[in-house]
């Protein structure tokens, strides 16, 4: 009996990989095509320009009189480069949001900080440019390159400027479309 319920389960397991084998037959073949690029480095900015610095300037509170009142932009020039000609690409600025507007860019939390104010970033064309949002496209040019500015003001978000320390700080990052 022992001896039978072997050789039964033998002939269903032949059976059974006759079937799989049956499935593993080739159906069709589709050729699939791979391709890029290796470089030394992708688009963008020179390593010597991913740390910025950038002076807003100093201010009197009698020129912030207020809110919504700003002080003249200052560039943040860019120049992107090694990406490929005629791609898109944009800009997001990242930091800690202020409190008053979320738009901005709002100071250190300092001991001696400034109160009230906030930084106000801009697109190339001095539109403002919301924290996280991306910037309008930019198209690199037939080497590759991009070479621009975005800008950064003070800007009035409650009345009752007080002086002190206006640093922040900010990311951006370079996404192409």
């Amino acid at each position: 009996m022992n001896l039978f319920i072997k050789t039964g389960l033998l002939f269903v397991c032949i059976g059974f990989s006759h079937i799989g084998y049956a499935a593993l037959t080739e159906l069709a073949r589709i050729n699939v095509e791979l391709f890029g690029e290796v470089t030394t480095s992708t688009c963008g900015v020179l390593e010597s320009e991913q740390h910025k610095y950038i002076d807003l300037g100093v201010h009197s509170i009698k020129s912030l009189n207020g809110v919504g009142t700003k002080t003249k932009p200052v560039p943040i020039p860019f120049t992107l480069s090694n990406c490929h000609p005629n791609s898109p690409i944009t800009l997001t600025f990242s930091g800690t949001r202020d409190v008053s507007n979320p738009e901005f860019l709002a100071l250190e939390s300092l001991p001696n900080m400034a109160k009230n104010v906030a930084i106000e970033l801009l697109d190339h064309d001095k539109k403002r440019l919301p924290l996280n949002t991306k910037s309008q496209t930019l198209t690199a040019d037939q080497d590759g390159r991009i070479v621009t500015n975005f800008y950064a003001n003070y800007i009035v978000t409650r009345d009752s400027v007080t002086p002190g320390v206006a640093n922040a700080n900010a990311q951006f990052t370079i996404q192409y479309d």
